[in-house]
């Protein structure tokens, strides 16, 4: 009986040493008694034990004594325990706003880069906004990349909105952080499904040379869909052809973008682009005629422009057949690669307007390639 009543006591000890009469867990009371040292250490107990609540209150702790302290090692250290043991035990929504204030002044790496895991974890409207005004500020000031701005990025990339897309998109064609253009690239593309009209509008809004690397970074970036990539080449060649009033004072970009808009429009078969491929087919004869496209560019632009076929694609490469054999009569022998190009585009798209000047073709001088090519078409002609 006598042992019975010194387990009693020793069990009741015990349980008097873990809590107070308001029931304080004893890692609490060395909380609210203890340093900031002693503080870091039964927080990081408390969090072991599975339970977060001493690491939200550390955090409120951390916040009020940051007006006293500022950016005191000591107190980043409570916060940087606090914020880990978040991870370990969960957050809530009103853990998350008071991590945008940690984020907010607390600058060091550790204690922001636990900050952001903890976003990826609970995220909300207030952590990306936060977010996306970083990354902003980070290039408004043309601040070198780090692991912070690395990581907030990615994180962008998961948990991220509309008005992330724009910043991480222009951060990229900006070309301000060339290191991180990968990322970039990685994190607006799972975006890229909320920003369709944003990417025309920074297109629309841009030099000739960033609508250029807009179309690239679009083009290579796998994650954005194929119809958002395709109205993007439209509207590129749309707009790279509009103000085209002399074919020789163009930017050697303007010709790029209606060559690689042009060409990726043929990739996707986006024949809704073919009214505005049609416009373009006068203003690429005319550089080619000028000498600004080479012949073989030329070609490649007949073949792209053939493959968005419309009803007026067989009649103008007839006609021009027409022109070149005209040129062919009068000893002005067309470049080889062009007028195979417009006969084996004729016999893709098998016209019959085409049958009078592909006949024509064997009896003009032309080489035995151009005859063989003439005769493979007439053969694939539609009666």
């Amino acid at each position: 009986m006598k042992n019975i009543r010194v387990l009693f006591v020793a069990g009741a000890l015990v349980l008097a040493s873990a809590h107070t009469v308001h029931g304080a867990t004893s890692a609490e009371i060395r909380f609210a008694k203890g340093s900031i040292a002693e503080k870091i250490s039964a927080v990081r107990e408390s969090a072991q034990g599975g339970d977060g609540a001493l690491c939200a209150h550390a955090l409120d702790f951390a916040l009020d004594a940051h007006g006293v302290l500022g950016a005191d090692s000591d107190l980043e250290l409570l916060v940087k325990t606090a914020v880990e043991g978040l991870l370990q035990t969960g957050m809530n929504r009103d853990v998350s706003a008071r991590l945008v204030n940690v984020f907010k002044l607390f600058p060091s790496e550790p204690v922001r880069s636990a900050a952001i895991d903890c976003f990826l974890r609970s995220p909300s409207a207030a952590s990306v906004s936060l977010l996306n005004g970083y990354v902003a500020e980070q290039m408004q000031a043309a601040n070198k990349d780090d692991a912070v701005l690395k990581k907030a990025v990615s994180a962008l990339g998961v948990i991220g909105n509309s008005a992330s897309f724009n910043v991480l998109f222009v951060a990229d064609i900006g070309d301000m952080w060339p290191g991180q253009s990968a990322a970039l690239q990685s994190a607006y593309g799972m975006l890229s499904h909320l920003a369709e009209g944003s990417i025309l509008e920074i297109l629309s809004k841009v030099p000739m040379r960033q609508k250029l690397r807009i179309l690239r970074s679009v083009e290579q970036n796998a994650a954005i869909p194929q119809k958002i990539k395709g109205a993007v080449a439209e509207n590129a060649l749309a707009e790279s052809i509009l103000s085209v009033k002399d074919v020789l004072a163009q930017e050697k970009e303007q010709v790029e973008l209606q060559l690689d808009s042009l060409r990726l429009l043929a990739d996707y078969s986006w024949t809704r682009a073919a009214g505005t491929v049609g416009s373009y087919f006068p203003i690429a004869r005319a550089e080619y005629e000028s000498g600004v496209i080479s012949p073989e560019q030329f070609a490649e632009v007949i073949y792209n422009y053939a493959a968005l076929s419309s009803s007026e694609s067989g009649q103008l490469l007839s006609s021009y057949l027409d022109v070149l054999n005209k040129d062919m009569e009068e000893h002005h022998a067309p470049d080889q690669p062009v007028v195979l190009a417009v006969i084996n585009a004729l016999g893709d798209l098998g016209d019959k307007t085409a049958f009078e000047y592909l006949l024509s073709v064997p009896h003009l001088g032309y080489p035995e390639s151009v005859r063989t090519a003439a005769k493979t078409a007439l053969a694939k002609l539609k009666w």
